[in-house]
């Protein structure tokens, strides 16, 4: 019987698991584990699903493609990241994080200088 590896599947669940340990211990930390697994899940997911794709498709496209590609969920997540915080200051909620804000912004502006630059 063939073995498939599924390189893109196994990113994700590992993103998964690993940003859910992350929230988790962030929310533990800051008193808010239901905010912070969510972004913990989605950052995971978002790096899993860039991992995965690069390295399920490293034989089939080019190296300008993957930069793109993997720019692109960069600025992704970090635009994920702005509007949960933004999210938290417009409806007054207890999860403000200036340093999450930054992280997004730093994140958007890394993604998308190397898009512009593939």
């Amino acid at each position: 019987m063939e073995q498939k590896n599924n390189k893109l599947a196994l990113g994700v669940s590992f993103g998964f698991a690993g940003g859910a340990i992350l929230g988790v211990i962030l929310g533990l930390l800051t008193n808010d584990v239901a905010v912070w697994l969510a972004v913990g899940v989605g950052c995971g997911i978002a790096f899993g699903i860039a991992i995965g794709f690069f390295l399920e498709k490293k034989q089939k496209t080019d190296a300008l493609n993957k930069k793109k590609i993997m720019g692109y969920i960069m600025a992704i997540t970090g635009f994920v990241m702005l509007v949960v915080n933004a999210i938290g200051y417009l409806f007054n909620f207890d999860f403000k994080a200036p340093p999450l804000t930054i992280m997004g912004i730093v994140f958007v502006i890394i993604g998308m200088d190397s898009v512009r630059k593939a």
